[in-house]
């Protein structure tokens, strides 16, 4: 929080500045009655379209409108000024992701209370006929006693398509693609469902720290959005069910706020939702808000000449917590996930000419050996499982690849020593795997080559995609 240049907006007296943001800033100010306010301010920069105001007016109205324990009621408001303005009730307390970046990830309790808080507020805005648009942790702030949501619908009046989620002439997404829901990325008809989408995502990176469709840019997070599974396992096991139903590709899927409810469960009363570090931080901004306010009781602008204030002693945050990147949306390993796949191909595409040449040399398949037959099909349940584990590495399935690289590793196996076991001399097999004079035995040695090397890249790619999910 800082301190603000001395001036009014609208009826209200500036104190500080609480944050910016690329559409303005939102400032601490009082009213006439005394009564503190958080006002936002649209830059004018930002107004970008004739239609805004308008919109702005519209949504201000419907915004009024709603109110609830878990939202920063809106009070006054003037889509007219030079630069448009809306004032809230103030919340003391920090935002979400300025605890998160501070703190690092909630505990599974207090996750819980904010899963019941936020589909409370939710639950409240829709009922007034509000979509919100732009749910994230920096439009939830963490109260002393539970969540607050605040700029519920004010991303639609910046939508010059008035309902839609597209993306404008200048490429900016009305609202935040690492929280926007499918509907919202593909520039589809926005609901209350498409709130409970994002609802889902703040609560996975408020217990995990790290956005479960986050990519390496906007299009390939929006791609994540759209058609990306999302890696849960971090999710605590009681959060789990609730973020999963949330992210429902379908809209008519999610729950309901208060179906959300019912899933959160009954929760014991607490005094203190959050941890003692985010009540430090509430502490810590309520003094430097009593900082501000005690010159202007005075009839002083803060930093104005006027009477000295004491500014209290700073809040000791612990070191800033910062998350390891998402490993379910770390970069793919496509070249290990190619040998594979790759090497599957021409195991399979080997057998083929394999079968061709016996059918020249040893004469139709009735009349191949045992030995012909134990390698072609031994080879071939290898070449698929190759080419499946090459697909499960690349979507980084580990579970699935490891899998497979131990069916190749049998597979090949297999194909070598079953002919030992029904009676083969082991020179024999190896005259005939490895000798490379003969069409047929080229084949086979090459398919044995091929196969071990084609799951010793699989497992050198999932093992990288392992020692990524483990962070730096």
């Amino acid at each position: 929080m800082a301190e603000a240049e001395a001036g009014t907006v609208g009826p209200y007296r500036v104190l500080g500045e609480l944050g910016r943001g690329g559409m303005g800033r939102v400032l601490l100010a009082s009213g006439p009655d005394g009564r503190l306010v958080a006002v936002k301010q649209v830059l004018a920069e930002a107004l970008t379209d004739d239609g805004f105001r308008a919109r702005f007016a519209r949504e201000v109205a419907a915004s009024r409108t709603v109110s609830g324990a878990y939202t920063a009621a809106v009070v006054d408001a003037d889509p007219h000024a030079a630069e448009p303005w809306l004032a809230s009730v103030f919340v003391a307390g920090p935002s979400l992701r300025e605890a998160l970046d501070t703190v690092g990830p909630l505990p599974e309790e207090s996750a819980l209370r904010l899963a019941a808080g936020l589909a409370t507020a939710l639950a409240g805005i829709h009922a007034a006929g509000v979509v919100h648009r732009d749910l994230k942790p920096s439009n939830v702030l963490l109260a002393e006693d539970g969540p607050r949501v605040v700029d519920f619908g004010i991303a639609r009046a910046a939508d010059a398509e008035g309902g839609r989620g597209e993306l404008t002439h200048t490429g900016w997404l009305v609202g935040s693609p690492a929280f926007a829901s499918p509907e919202q990325a593909e520039g589809g008809e926005l609901g209350p469902a498409s709130d409970v989408f994002s609802l889902g995502i703040v609560l996975a990176v408020a217990c995990t720290g790290v956005n479960p469709f986050a990519g390496p840019s906007t299009w390939h997070t929006l791609n994540n959005v759209v058609s990306g599974e999302p890696d849960l396992t971090a999710v605590p096991g009681r959060l789990r069910p609730i973020v999963a139903k949330c992210l429902a590709k379908d809209p008519a899927a999610r729950p309901t706020p208060g179906q959300i409810l019912e899933l959160a469960g009954a929760l014991a009363p607490s005094v203190r939702p959050w941890p003692d570090a985010v009540h430090g931080m509430i502490n810590a901004q309520r003094d430097r808000v009593a900082a501000l306010v005690a010159p202007a009781r005075l009839g002083t602008p803060a930093g104005d000449g006027g009477p000295t204030v004491v500014q209290p002693a700073p809040w000791q945050a612990p070191p800033a917590w910062r998350p390891n990147p998402p490993a379910s949306r770390r970069k793919a390993h496509p070249v290990a996930a190619a040998v594979a796949g790759s090497l599957g191909v021409v195991t399979a595409g080997m057998q083929a000419w394999f079968a061709v040449a016996n059918v020249v040399l040893s004469g139709p398949p009735g009349e191949w050996p045992s030995l012909v037959w134990v390698n072609i099909l031994g080879a071939l349940v290898t070449a698929v499982c190759l080419l499946v584990a090459a697909g499960f590495t690349f979507a980084r399935v580990l579970g699935g690849a490891w899998t497979l690289c131990a069916l190749c590793t049998l597979a090949v196996v297999a194909v070598f020593v079953s002919p030992l076991v029904r009676g083969v001399s082991f020179e024999d097999q190896l005259h005939f795997a490895f000798a490379f004079h003969k069409s047929t035995g080229a084949a086979v040695g090459l398919t044995v080559i091929a196969g071990c090397l084609a799951a010793i890249a699989a497992a050198i790619a999932a093992g990288r995609a392992q020692a990524a999910r483990r962070g730096p």
